[in-house]
């Protein structure tokens, strides 16, 4: 059992406690490791997740993007490994209209995305 304790406020925008805290997009957008833990709501552009050598996000990073737009949005990723959950199918995947992605990295230069309107 564990225990959590706070002396200052936790809000919804506090990454893990009540909400995923949201990183608007207007265009093409590469990942932080600022985006660790948020959401990214993206309308035009598409999303890379950048090579491992050049960010590296710790195992068990998650980041959920958004289709904010009425058009298919790419999540593609530089030279590591970007896999669909539940295949063996890797390489770059479309999310549809408003569709939602959950990215997790489980390895060091690996990826898994899963998720509502993603192929």
């Amino acid at each position: 059992s564990n225990t959590l304790s706070d002396t200052g406020t936790i809000a919804a925008n506090s990454p893990g406690f009540r909400g995923i805290p949201q990183n608007s997009q207007t265009t093409g957008y590469t990942l932080a490791l600022s985006d660790a833990g948020k959401h990214i709501s993206i309308t035009t552009g598409n999303v890379t997740i950048p090579a491992n050598s050049s960010v590296a996000f710790p195992v068990g990073t998650t980041i959920v993007v958004f289709n904010d737009s009425n058009t298919s949005q790419t999540i593609s990723i530089t030279t590591d490994t970007l896999r669909l959950a539940g295949t063996t199918n890797t390489g770059a995947r479309t999310i549809a209209n408003y569709g939602l992605a959950t990215l997790l990295k489980t390895k060091s230069t690996e990826w898994v995305i899963s998720g509502a309107g993603v192929s």
